[in-house]
């Protein structure tokens, strides 16, 4: 119990830290592209598949807006994969689990923001 309240101390410590800063989103997008970088790097060593990038991209993409091009790309994705594999499948769930933990995450950020938000 006391390393959950100590835990979640931290997380509102953080969190609130972070809301007013104006270079929070400049840091996340540095961390994006930083990350797209190493999982770009490792599909062109060959320590990730193309199967399992393709699977884990489209499972945790599932969540998100969708448009034409975002449309595109994947089909063209799909088209160069062996979708009946088993690293796709596996890749696919994993990433199926990403976009879920990813939304569970939001929701509960919305709902904790409302909260703190409601106290005077």
């Amino acid at each position: 119990m006391k390393l959950l309240i100590a835990v979640c101390i931290v997380v509102l410590l953080s969190g609130c830290s972070l809301l007013p800063s104006m270079g929070a989103g400049a840091k996340l997008a540095n961390d994006m592209a930083k990350h797209q970088a190493e999982f770009q790097q490792a599909i062109l060593s060959g320590a990730i598949s193309l199967d399992c990038a393709t699977g884990f991209t489209i499972g945790a993409s599932v969540n998100r807006s969708s448009n034409a091009k975002i449309d595109l790309a994947k089909q063209r994705l799909l088209s160069v994969t062996d979708t009946e594999s088993d690293t796709y499948k596996k890749c696919l769930k994993f990433g199926y689990f990403a976009a879920y933990n990813y939304a569970e995450t939001e929701a509960t950020v919305q709902w904790l923001l409302e909260f703190l938000g409601t106290i005077n």
